[in-house]
């Protein structure tokens, strides 16, 4: 009996880590709020339009709101790489002058608590006065290789399903 006990446990565990039940993404979920950042750096010459604001993060993942010549943008970090999505915000967003649509972001985490996603909402606008607002998403690895912008999507479900699949940065 204590063998069939033993090998059905067994069975068990490795069917969920096949299933990735051990390492899931879509466990949990921690709003942090970008009011009140404190100032990380700022320009010594007033005419500088520049500013970095260093914001609670989550777990083992820093963050730092940049601001710099009308836009805004995020760059994380860890003990030992920090990510700046300046270029990719840029690259991405479908209008000018880029900055957070919500002053709150989100952080997906799995059942270890380690943040695995990051969703983060820009919003800009074009000279015709159109206003766009997207949802970024962006993985968060171990390694600053493994960081990055998975993808932009237009709701909150279509975000929250690319943060918790099994998209990796290429």
């Amino acid at each position: 009996m204590r063998k069939f006990i033993t090998s059905t446990l067994l069975a068990f565990a490795l069917a969920m880590v096949g299933l990735g039940v051990s390492e899931g993404l879509a466990q949990s979920k921690h709003y942090m709020s970008l009011e009140n950042c404190p100032v990380y750096d700022q320009p010594v010459n007033q005419d500088e339009d520049w500013i970095i604001l260093q914001c609670a993060g989550y777990g083992d993942v820093g963050f730092l709101l940049m601001y710099g010549d009308a836009r805004e943008w995020p760059k994380l970090f860890k003990s030992g790489w920090e990510k700046d999505f300046y270029n990719d915000i840029m690259s991405r967003v479908d209008g000018h002058f880029p900055g957070f649509g919500s002053k709150v972001v989100e952080f997906r985490y799995g059942v270890r608590g380690r943040p695995h996603s990051l969703i983060f909402r820009i919003n800009s606008d074009n000279p015709s006065g159109r206003r766009f607002s997207q949802l970024f998403v962006a993985r968060i690895g171990e390694f600053e290789h493994d960081t990055c912008i998975i993808g932009v999507r237009r709701t909150n479900t279509e975000a929250a399903a690319l943060a918790d699949s099994g998209v990796t940065c290429h």
